[in-house]
């Protein structure tokens, strides 16, 4: 039997009313402000939180929890965190206190997670069992559906390698080179196509990668019910051996980079390159973006591998805003509100002020390590990090 640890359902009820989340059920349906509830908080991963959320000077440490070990996964609501690491845990914003922990079946390594009313969806890995031989020591991935209020595990299916977003009210996963819509509350199989992951929603489109006729990985924009190719990156813009990166959408565009070390807009709109910039570094992960602005972290030089170039670029014309060199900062997380800009540094974060560039603050420290994930919701910052096996998770006001 699975074990629960926290407070019962009567004490935690009233922080997952269910009246308070919206019902809108298409894939264009909005994220309400003040939560973050999977990577990059919408899924088009803007990183962009439209509230002025968190501090805008030193941030001070509310609150720290070890949270198990390994790499963590953040989503929050307004009053609570969710993390996964070895194991899947709930934590309370306002204190930190722990509302329930839950291991999964068979020792499976909690992963990805998002978060849906009254659902938390958690994606996992684990070894096969034997019943097959060529099956023995291979990694089986599981998507697990918990209830957000207590940990219980309400349905859970197979073949799901990734939970990438929450879109209205379906859940979006990766499967092995293919796309897949589950109903969010029964976790029933709604559509599957053949594109993979990163995947984006722009407006009621699905946005991934997918071979053309000539076995090139482009971009290409697909209606996840009829399975029809709306709009497509053509081969000289992101295609052919420059292997595209979706990064983030918003609006028509959508941003990205190649091997070329190139960022790039495009306009699905029109199908055209909208703009083009030239980096350093060729894997940027994450951007945040509120419309106006496009903000990311570029390798800074060969000769200073512990500093990144945090660039500020017009999101419609590519137009340098501003650009600053950021010292010890890593190439993960990055946060944006309509007043700040929250950049992970070793032992903390930076407030960056997103208008000029300008360094509002800094955290007070929070430990000795290098943030992995930051995320904003509920007027908090929160950050993870990992040393030695222990996870440690952040709260900053």
């Amino acid at each position: 039997m699975l074990g629960l640890l926290g407070v019962g359902s009567a004490a935690v009820g009233a922080f997952l009313d269910p009246s308070r989340f919206g019902v809108d059920a298409s894939l264009s349906a909005s994220v309400p402000p003040g939560r973050w509830p999977m990577a990059g908080r919408t899924p088009q991963r803007s990183g962009y939180q439209p509230t002025s959320d968190g501090p805008t000077t030193d941030p001070t440490v509310a609150w720290e929890q070890t949270v198990g070990s390994g790499y963590g996964f953040l989503v929050a609501s307004e009053d609570t965190v969710y993390v996964s690491t070895d194991r899947v845990s709930a934590y309370v914003a306002e204190d930190g206190a722990r509302r329930w922990s839950q291991s999964l079946p068979a020792n499976r390594t909690p992963e990805e997670v998002a978060l849906w009313r009254d659902r938390l969806y958690v994606c996992s890995t684990g070894s096969a069992e034997c019943e097959i031989v060529d099956d023995c020591g291979r990694e089986h991935k599981e998507l697990y559906a918990l209830d957000a209020a207590t940990g219980a595990i309400r349905w859970a299916r197979s073949g799901i390698s990734s939970v990438l977003s929450v879109a209205g009210a379906t859940v979006i996963c990766g499967g092995d080179e293919e796309t897949i819509g589950l109903d969010a509350e029964t976790g029933g199989r709604e559509w599957q196509r053949r594109c993979w992951r990163p995947t984006l929603v722009v407006e009621d489109t699905l946005a991934c990668k997918r071979y053309d006729e000539g076995f090139h990985e482009i971009i290409a924009g697909i209606d996840p019910h009829s399975g029809q190719e709306k709009w497509r990156h053509t081969d000289h813009i992101w295609g052919g051996a420059h292997r595209p990166r979706v990064v983030a959408a918003r609006g028509d565009f959508i941003y990205g980079t190649t091997d070329d070390y190139v960022f790039k807009a495009l306009d699905t709109a029109t199908e055209t390159l909208a703009w083009s910039v030239d980096l350093k570094f060729n894997n940027i992960a994450q951007v945040a973006t509120d419309g106006e602005c496009v903000y990311l972290k570029d390798r800074d030089s060969l000769t200073n591998p512990g500093a990144v170039r945090l660039l500020a670029l017009d999101a419609e014309t590519g137009d340098k805003q501003w650009e600053q060199t950021i010292e010890q900062a890593g190439h993960w997380g990055l946060v944006l509100t309509e007043s700040a800009l929250y950049v992970p540094v070793r032992g903390g974060m930076l407030v960056v002020d997103p208008d000029s560039g300008d360094g509002l603050g800094r955290s007070q420290p929070a430990g000795e390590n290098l943030p992995r994930t930051v995320i904003a919701a509920g007027g908090q910052v929160y950050s993870f990090t990992n040393h030695e096996d222990e996870a440690t998770l952040y709260a900053h006001r």
